[in-house]
């Protein structure tokens, strides 16, 4: 289920907060969209997931985009104790792959 979009330029996100990894995990994903010359839209091979991805964190509750960037909330992760939530930033590299940033 689609939760969150943002668009800026030639780029759009998507954030699916309910996406299973495995029967319903709901550990989020984000999709990344790209506006080709002809004005259609196409996703990105990339899939955006947390790399430290759990069941229930709902990562892509949140999304935005700007440029070469993207940020994806997860409300509900733990690293920082239970359901603190994270915020987890992507960055296009030049062959138009979209890798976490590290922390």
């Amino acid at each position: 289920m689609r939760h969150s979009v943002s668009i800026d330029g030639n780029y759009a996100i998507v954030g699916a907060k309910e996406e299973d990894t495995t029967a319903d995990d709901n550990r989020g994903a984000a999709y990344i969209f790209e506006r080709g010359t002809n004005g259609t839209w196409t996703q990105v091979p990339t899939i955006l997931k947390a790399s430290n991805a759990d069941d229930n964190d709902q990562f892509g509750y949140s999304v935005s985009i700007s440029g070469s960037y993207a940020i994806v909330g997860a409300p509900f992760e733990d690293t920082s104790g239970a359901n603190s939530g994270s915020a987890y930033v992507f960055k296009r590299d030049t062959n138009g792959s979209w890798n976490q940033v590290p922390t």
